[in-house]
C-alpha cells in the first residue's frame, strides 16, 4: 500500500509540474505580446477550451493577467 501512495504522489507531482509549465508558457506569451486569448492558450498548450479558461482564471488570481475584452475572450498582461 505504501508503494501505491508513492506512485500516486509522483503522478500528482508530474501533473502539477505540467500545469505549472503550461501556465508559465501562457504568462510568457502574454508578456511578449501584451495579451493572450483563449484561442492562443489552446494553440500554445494543446489543452481544451474549458481548460484554457481555467488556466486564464488561475493567472488572473495570481495577478499575471487581467481581462481586457470579455466579448473577444482576451486577457492582457499586468
Amino acid at each position: 500500500m505504501y508503494r501505491h501512495h508513492s506512485s500516486l504522489a509522483k503522478m500528482n507531482q508530474g501533473r502539477h509540474d505540467a500545469r505549472e509549465s503550461r501556465l508559465a508558457k501562457i504568462s510568457a506569451f502574454a508578456k511578449a505580446r501584451g495579451e493572450v486569448s483563449v484561442d492562443d492558450i489552446v494553440r500554445i498548450t494543446g489543452v481544451a477550451e474549458n481548460t484554457a479558461y481555467t488556466y486564464a482564471e488561475e493567472l488572473v488570481k495570481r495577478g499575471k493577467i487581467r481581462l481586457a475584452k470579455l466579448r473577444d475572450r482576451v486577457w492582457e498582461r499586468v
